[in-house]
């Protein structure tokens, strides 16, 4: 019998509802945070599917995952074989870095980091620092890797 919900902590849940309705992130992601908070919220697998246009198999596995592995896991795909990773560890440390300093230090006219301002800088400023990759990564990428060290903002 399936489990009617997901157990979310308060921080994965605000930030599957940031992730949920954005527009400008891989519609993929934007999906795979939906179908979590829709099954937090107690829906079976076939209403979301139904609500969603997707399989039941699709929707059971991103919640299944979830369950197994955490929320990057349901949320992001695993790296593959194949071409690899162009960002350099330097490169994620030049980025956690500057995420790090207040952005008034580095001659942004924001009070605090955004997302968005912060992704802005980094494609701004990224090719001048020596990671010209950076200048041309995705928002949802940034954000993973900003996840991951911890860093998470609205």
């Amino acid at each position: 019998m399936e489990t009617l919900t997901i157990s979310l902590t308060e921080e994965e849940y605000q930030y599957l509802k940031i992730l949920a309705g954005t527009k400008t992130d891989q519609a993929q992601v934007a999906d795979r945070a939906r179908i979590l908070l829709l099954k937090s919220e107690g829906m079976t697998f076939q209403d979301i599917a139904e609500i969603m246009d997707l399989s039941t198999r699709t929707v059971q596995a991103r919640v299944s995952r979830f369950r197994k592995n955490g929320l990057n896991s349901a949320l992001f795909d695993n790296l593959r074989p194949g071409r690899p990773l162009e960002i350099s560890l330097e490169a994620k440390d030049w980025l956690l870095s500057a995420a790090q300093q207040k952005p008034s230090v580095l001659g942004c006219h924001l009070e605090k980091w955004t997302l968005k301002g912060f992704y802005d800088y980094v494609q701004s400023h990224a090719d001048k620092a020596g990671f010209p990759r950076l200048s041309v990564v995705t928002k949802v990428y940034v954000r993973k890797i900003l996840m991951d060290a911890g860093i998470i903002w609205t």
